[in-house]
C-alpha cells in the first residue's frame, strides 16, 4: 500500500454510490445474509457498471458511504430540531 489518496469524489459518483448501495442492500435474493465484505464488493461492481470511467475499491466505497451517512444523519437531526421548533412556536 502506497498511502496515496485516490481522486476526490464527484457529486455524481456519490449519487451512483448511494443508488448502488440501495440496489445491493435491498437485493431480496441475497438479503441480509450477505457477508459485510461481499456486500461492498457487490456495491463496487454495481458502481463500476454505472460509472465505468472511475475505478474505486470496495474499501473506498465503504469509507465514502460512512461519510455520506454521517452527513445524512446530521441533516436529519437538523430537520427534526427545526420541526420541533416550528411546533413549539405554533407555526
Amino acid at each position: 500500500m502506497t498511502g496515496k489518496r485516490g481522486p476526490n469524489w464527484r457529486p455524481n459518483e456519490d449519487e451512483i454510490l448511494c443508488r448502488a448501495w440501495v440496489s445491493i442492500s435491498e437485493d431480496g435474493a441475497v438479503g441480509t445474509n450477505q457477508k459485510y465484505t461481499r456486500l461492498w464488493e457487490r456495491v463496487a461492481a454495481e458502481h463500476q457498471k454505472w460509472d465505468p470511467t472511475t475505478i474505486r475499491t470496495a474499501i473506498a466505497m465503504e469509507s465514502r458511504m460512512r461519510i455520506i451517512c454521517y452527513h445524512c444523519n446530521a441533516w436529519k437531526g437538523v430537520l427534526q430540531r427545526a420541526q420541533r421548533h416550528q411546533c413549539d412556536v405554533g407555526l
